[in-house]
């Protein structure tokens, strides 16, 4: 990433790199993800979660969502 000129236009200065684990590749990747990407897309039901940002730290709230959405599909 950037890797279009709207890339390049829109996020200027803005870039992003991904570390993997030593030993998983992109051949590997999918026995590395986690679980819940195991079902296939077409029988995953959807569901409905709280989530509750109290405390005094303010990343947590949008921690907790990306785990919800990405950990626990």
């Amino acid at each position: 990433m950037p890797h279009s000129i709207w890339d390049h236009l829109f996020l200027s200065g803005v870039k992003a790199e991904v570390w993997m684990q030593h030993g998983v590749t992109a051949a590997n990747l999918p026995g590395h993800t986690t679980a819940a990407y195991d079902i296939p897309a077409a029988e995953r039901q959807g569901k409905v979660a709280l989530i509750l940002g109290a405390g005094n730290i303010a990343s947590i709230a949008p921690l907790d969502v990306f785990q919800k959405l990405f950990q626990e599909n």
